[in-house]
């Protein structure tokens, strides 16, 4: 994933000069294949709300990526973000309005990336929203779905590359019907165990994490630190969960359910 484009304040550009195309040869010198584009598309509209023209000079440098994809062949996905407007402290639910504005940021944002991208090669690729949420399936799919044939208006050609709600989890992902679009990449985000891969890391909307360290995969009585007193409960969680067996029982799921 590769972040230059990320800001958290609206109105004020990236570092737009932070990387270069050395940076791709040299990814791709090492094995690297596909990179995953962060755009806050949300902070770069006319509009606070994610609706309007996209800041040209965030465009510009977008084509320019582009090029050093395609010259290095490697996949670009351009990511539409959004952690900001549409969900700025992890918040569960979003209201109906809430999901007015997405739809009209989705059909502001992708009918100009759309347009602009719809003759570039297969290298790139559409990622409609980063971890959506809202709490609703139903409400989500119909957007997401919305959103598909918007693109397809424009482009026909670049695969796109859709979610799930509750940020991605595939557990959300397994129950979603899949749509009627050959050229669709299904994507998951997968933190399991969660112990393990957020340990030490300061989350707004769980603190518990920070306070954890030393905790190893898989889990080991031995290597096993000891734990706060309020926290003490962990352990006997994470003695499932942090194994591979459980591990691979969620990989499964999506396994089984691509299959179908």
């Amino acid at each position: 994933m590769l972040a230059f484009f990320e800001t958290w304040n609206k109105g004020e550009l990236p570092n737009l000069n932070k990387h270069d195309e050395a940076d791709f040869a040299c990814l791709k010198s090492m094995g690297v294949d596909v990179i995953r584009l962060v755009c806050d598309f949300d902070l770069y509209t006319e509009e606070a709300s994610g609706i309007g023209k996209i800041d040209e000079a965030i465009l510009k440098k977008v084509d320019e990526v582009c090029d050093w994809a395609e010259r290095n062949q490697i996949y670009l996905i351009i990511d539409n973000h959004n952690n900001h407007t549409f969900d700025p402290f992890g918040q569960w639910t979003y209201t109906n309005n809430d999901f007015i504005l997405l739809q009209k940021h989705f059909e502001s944002v992708w009918s100009q990336i759309a347009l602009r991208y719809k003759d570039r090669s297969d290298y790139i690729i559409y990622e409609i929203m980063n971890e959506p949420n809202g709490g609703n399936a139903g409400k989500w799919y119909k957007i997401q779905q919305e959103t598909i044939k918007l693109i397809r208006s424009y482009d026909s050609k670049h695969s796109i590359v859709v979610s799930c709600i509750e940020y991605s989890n595939l557990r959300e992902l397994v129950k979603l019907k899949p749509y009627k679009d050959d050229n669709l990449i299904y994507t998951f985000h997968f933190y399991d165990p969660y112990l393990f891969t957020h340990q030490g890391i300061i989350a707004l909307s769980d603190p518990t994490n920070a306070r954890l360290e030393n905790i190893p995969f898989p889990y080991d009585s031995k290597r096993f630190p000891k734990l706060p007193d309020d926290l003490s409960w962990l352990r006997e969680q994470y003695r499932t969960e942090g194994t591979v067996k459980y591990i691979n029982s969620l990989i499964k799921k999506v396994t089984d359910w691509a299959k179908l």
